[in-house]
């Protein structure tokens, strides 16, 4: 009987970070096998941003019958951008930010849809074959609350792992972990510099708690999020990324990385002063939008979980400062090869 390969779910933010992971698992970095890939129920388009975030006319959505937004679908007004307004942050044709002064006559803008998290409704997620692992491939969406939806919506309808992968050389395991991978704020790129690798030891929440103005940190809340292992979780849950890596057969060996803990806010840092408050509480490494929330619902499900993550930029900085997006996406695909040991796609749900 053929080996069981060990079942990941790989979860990313965006569409652009998945398909930067995923360069680094298709031989000779990619081609069209990403593209193809992730024209199922995953956004497909957008990956290279356009000068500025496309904004809907009147600020509308569509909504589905049910009063809900419909992930992959235009905003009303067909996604097309209003006009840009003076001192908004933009993105180039080469993914380099830059402060926007005036984009009248600048190429097509990147469409929204680029940002929603995939819709786990459609059918079984997009999955693809390693010689070790089948991963099924989650784009979570941005921020702490959408991104726990998403993946606890993927987990609870059974989307992970609905099918096997045809003709596998090897039978697919039940989903052992959520391995998230993604970009990251350094709070001191001095320790942490920009394309660095920083893998999470423990996730914060630092913006749970009772902030007054005359603090610099929250002060403890009465009551915990959740329980989990007879012990209350408040604004700080402990990883065990070491035994999670052993469990999900990745190897860490040959990477350089930074270890310590990850701050997970609504609002990203854009000021110093923010950054400063951010870091302190818990003394996290580096700041993001999804890891505690997609690390507390891995662990409320009893599945491994680890978050690896390429320093893009300096938190607290607005581009083009202290920013670096292309080397991270491409940093991106190669702690992805590296995690697998090199090995690349065997087959994938676009066949």
């Amino acid at each position: 009987m053929p080996p069981e390969k060990t079942q990941l779910l790989l979860v990313c933010a965006t569409a652009m970070e998945m398909r930067a992971a995923l360069k680094g698992l298709y031989p000779e970095g990619g081609g069209r096998g990403p593209d193809l890939l992730l024209q199922g129920p995953m956004p497909a388009t957008a990956f290279a941003p356009g000068p500025h975030m496309a904004r809907a006319a009147d600020g509308a959505a569509d909504v589905a019958a049910d009063g809900a937004l419909s992930p992959g679908e235009f905003p009303a007004g067909g996604g097309q951008p209003l006009p840009p307004q003076t001192g908004h942050d933009h993105m180039g044709a080469r993914g380099h930010y830059a402060p926007c002064v005036d984009c009248q006559g600048a190429e097509p803008a990147c469409p929204p849809e680029a940002f929603y998290p995939c819709d786990t409704r459609a059918g079984p997620l997009p999955w693809v074959e390693l010689e070790r692992h089948v991963l099924s491939l989650l784009v979570c969406g941005v921020g702490p609350v959408v991104s726990a939806y998403s993946l606890g919506l993927a987990l609870g309808a059974d989307a992970v792992g609905a099918r096997r992968p045809p003709g596998a050389g090897g039978r697919a395991s039940r989903l052992k972990g959520v391995l998230n991978l993604g970009l990251a704020g350094a709070y001191a790129v001095q320790d942490t510099s920009l394309g660095s690798i920083v893998l999470a030891d423990a996730e914060s929440c630092p913006e749970f708690g009772i902030w007054r103005h005359d603090q610099a940190e929250p002060g403890p809340m009465s009551f915990p999020q959740t329980r989990l292992g007879g012990k209350d979780i408040f604004a700080t849950l402990p990883l065990r990324s070491d035994k999670a890596l052993g469990n999900m057969d990745l190897n860490c060996h040959t990477i350089s990385l930074s270890r310590g803990t990850g701050a997970t806010v609504a609002g990203v840092s854009g000021s110093r002063e923010r950054a400063a408050r951010m870091a302190a509480v818990g003394g996290a490494l580096f700041e993001n939008m999804e890891g505690f929330s997609l690390a507390l619902g891995s662990a409320c499900a009893g599945l491994d979980f680890v978050e690896l993550r390429v320093v893009s930029n300096a938190a607290g900085l607005r581009p083009p400062e202290g920013w670096d997006l292309p080397l991270a996406l491409e940093g991106l695909g190669k702690l992805a090869r590296a995690l697998f040991a090199g090995c690349t796609v065997i087959t994938d749900s676009s066949v």
